[in-house]
C-alpha cells in the first residue's frame, strides 16, 4: 500500500474514534450505584472512577443528565465491575475499599488506610529506594512495623506481618485474617475485582471489495512498466468470531472468516509483452487482533489491529503469455496484516451490534512470470457482528 494511502487511512480511523469518542462526552462510564446517607439507592451510570475525589457523578437511569452527590451526601459508591469507594473524612474524599470490618483497608494511588472500628485511620506508605535522601536504603518496611502495633491484639495475624509485600492483595488477605481473629461469627467483607477473562462470541457478515496488484519483481515498488493492477472483485464474506477480555478496554479477538478473492488482467506487461492472467480463490481466514474499546455508554467506538493467516479452501489460475496459456498454483497458505475500527452498540452485557470498517492486505499468489512475482491484494470490508 502506498505510504500516502496508509497515512490517509489511519487518519480515518483515527478522527473516526475521537469524533465518536467527543460526542459521547469524551469520559468513560461504568454501570454502579451509590448509596445515600438517608438509605436510599440510586443506579445508573457512573463517571470513570480515576475522576472520583470529593464527589461522584451519576446519571440515574431515566435521566439525560449527570448529578454530583459530595462525600457528606453519600454512604458508599459500588462499581457493578467490581470497585467499591466509601468516603473517609480523613481524606476529604471518596477512598477505594479493598476491606471493612472490625479493621478496614482503604488505597489511594500509591498509600494505604487502615482503620480499626471507633479509631484513627493510620497511613501506611513506602518510600523506594530511588526517592530516598540515603542511597543506602535498600527496603523500606516501615509500613511492617505500624501493622504489627495495629495488630497487636490478635498475635495470630501479626506472626503474618514480616512475611506481607506492599500490595492490595496481600494486604487484604491481612486484614481479612485479623477481622476473622477478632470475630469468627461475622464474615470480613472483602471487595476484590474480578480476575475472570471474559468472552464473548458471535457471528459475522457482510461485503468484501477486494482489488489486486501484480508485480513481477517483488522489489516493493510502483512500476507501470512492472505493475497492473487487476480488475476488482466484490464478494459476500461471513463467519464466527470470540473476542476474550479482562477488562473492557483490552481485548483479543480471533475470528473463522470465509473470503472469496479473484482478479483478471489482460495487456501488456513491461510495456512489450501481451498477458492474460487470472486467478480466484476461496479462503479461510484467522486474525489475531488486539482490540481497544472506549467503554462510554451504549454505543462504544473501537479500534483494532493485527496479523492473520490464511488457508487456501479453493485455489486455481492460469496465465497467458506469448499465446503460451499457463496454469499456475496460487498460495495455499497465506500471512497478512489487517486493521479496522467501528461502533458497538450494546443492548445489555451479552447482546450487541457491531458495525465496522476493515482494512487487510495479504500475498495471494507469487512466480506467476518470474521467480520473484507476486499478486498482493487489498481488501476493504464493511460488515456487522452480532454477540450473543
Amino acid at each position: 500500500m502506498p505510504p500516502m494511502k496508509k497515512h490517509v487511512l489511519l487518519l480515518l480511523l483515527f478522527t473516526f474514534s475521537f469524533s465518536v469518542s467527543s460526542f459521547t462526552q469524551v469520559f468513560n462510564v461504568t454501570k454502579g450505584h451509590i448509596v445515600l446517607t438517608n438509605g436510599d439507592t440510586l443506579r445508573g451510570m457512573l463517571k470513570d472512577r480515576t475522576n472520583i475525589g470529593r464527589e461522584v457523578a451519576i446519571q440515574v437511569a431515566g435521566e439525560s443528565d449527570f448529578t454530583n452527590y459530595t462525600i457528606d451526601q453519600v454512604r458508599s459508591v459500588f462499581y457493578d465491575d467490581g470497585y467499591y469507594f466509601t468516603p473517609v473524612p480523613s481524606e476529604n474524599r471518596f477512598l477505594l475499599c479493598l476491606a471493612e470490618g472490625p479493621m478496614s483497608l482503604y488505597k489511594y494511588q500509591d498509600y494505604y488506610l487502615v482503620q480499626k472500628k471507633g479509631g484513627k485511620p493510620v497511613k501506611l506508605e513506602r518510600l523506594y529506594p530511588s526517592e530516598a535522601k540515603d542511597r543506602e536504603l535498600k527496603e523500606d518496611n516501615r509500613y511492617k512495623g505500624l501493622l504489627k502495633a495495629l495488630l497487636a491484639d490478635c498475635a495470630k495475624a501479626q506472626k503474618k506481618v514480616d512475611e506481607v509485600p506492599f500490595n492490595d492483595r496481600r494486604l487484604t488477605d491481612l486484614v481479612e485474617s485479623y477481622n476473622h481473629c477478632i470475630d469468627p461469627t461475622q464474615r470480613s467483607k472483602t471487595y476484590r475485582t474480578s480476575s475472570k477473562i471474559r468472552i464473548r462470541k458471535g457471528v459475522r457478515a457482510g461485503v468484501a471489495f477486494n482489488k489486486s496488484r501484480y508485480n513481477d519483481r517483488d522489489d516493493g515498488t510502483i512500476n507501470s512498466r512492472r505493475t497492473v493492477d487487476l480488475s476488482p472483485s466484490t464478494t459476500f464474506t461471513g463467519g464466527i468470531w470470540a473476542n476474550f477480555s479482562y477488562r473492557e478496554k483490552i481485548s483479543i479477538q480471533t475470528e473463522l472468516l470465509y473470503m472469496r478473492k479473484a482478479g483478471t488482467y489482460s495487456g501488456k506487461i513491461s510495456g512489450i509483452y501481451d498477458i492474460a492472467y487470472d486467478f480466484d480463490q476461496s479462503w479461510l481466514q484467522v486474525p489475531f487482533c488486539l482490540h481497544l474499546t472506549l467503554p462510554l455508554t451504549k454505543f462504544r467506538p473501537f479500534l483494532y489491529a493485527g496479523p492473520q493467516i490464511g488457508f487456501a479452501l479453493k485455489s486455481k489460475g492460469s496465465i497467458n503469455f506469448l499465446n503460451y496459456v499457463t496454469v499456475v498454483e496460487p498460495r495455499t497458505f497465506d500471512l497478512g496484516y489487517r486493521g479496522g475500527a467501528g461502533l458497538e452498540f450494546r443492548f445489555n452485557a451479552k447482546n450487541s451490534v457491531f458495525l465496522e470498517y476493515i482494512y487487510e492486505s495479504t500475498y495471494v499468489a507469487n512466480k506467476i512470470t518470474s521467480p520473484n512475482g507476486n499478486t498482493k491484494n487489498f481488501t476493504h470490508h464493511v460488515s456487522a457482528r452480532f454477540a450473543f
